[in-house]
């Protein structure tokens, strides 16, 4: 069976660098069932990236674990958007004493999975609104957002300037989600939200 796959392989290989690759043959494999997070964390990717063709095969008793915590702004929906302006993440978590926790940017967290996953995106600036997208850097690129968004299992925490957010379509995405299920915390939104405010 190796044998066979291995011929396949070689042939497909070849026909790609030869140019004969018909385009009917072209195929893509979308990993569609997520066996991390739970449905609430994974609604929005699916729409964004996956045309709604995400499913929930999660392990419950990890998923659903943090569904009671007191400081959900919605209990039952394992979301927070925490609007801020300025934030510094790591002397926070030092001097409460959760020196452990692992901070890094979203490459770093690529093919990992946590139970939480707290996301700050506080390098965004507002003086740069008139260089279109540059002002959000890296945080303007949907693949990085899709894997942001994507690792964790039971809760997700964004920590942000929804002012500065809400001009990058996919972020504008997940503040609208967020406003729509009761989860965004924080700062006065921007006008363009304020309608979305229950």
């Amino acid at each position: 069976m190796l044998f066979e796959v291995e011929e396949i392989r070689v042939a497909w290989a070849r026909l790609w660098v030869s140019g004969g690759f018909p385009s009917a043959a072209l195929e893509v494999t979308k990993l569609v069932k997520n066996y991390r997070s739970h449905a609430a964390l994974i609604s929005l990717p699916s729409k964004l990236f996956y045309h709604k063709e995400l499913e929930v095969c999660a392990d419950p008793s990890v998923i659903n674990s943090l569904l009671g915590w007191v400081k959900l702004p919605r209990k039952g929906f394992p979301l927070i958007f925490h609007g801020v302006r300025v934030e510094k993440i790591r002397l926070l978590l030092h001097s409460v004493d959760l020196k452990d926790i692992k901070v890094g940017s979203v490459e770093e967290f690529q093919g990992q999975e946590f139970l939480v996953i707290l996301i700050s995106t506080v390098r965004s600036n507002e003086s740069s609104f008139n260089e279109e997208r540059h002002f959000l850097g890296f945080l303007s690129n949907s693949k990085r957002f899709n894997v942001a968004i994507t690792r964790s299992k039971a809760l997700l925490v964004i920590v942000g300037n929804p002012h500065v957010l809400v001009k990058d379509p996919c972020f504008s995405a997940l503040l609208d989600y967020s406003l729509s299920n009761g989860v965004y915390v924080g700062c006065d939104l921007p006008q363009e939200l304020r309608s979305l405010e229950q």
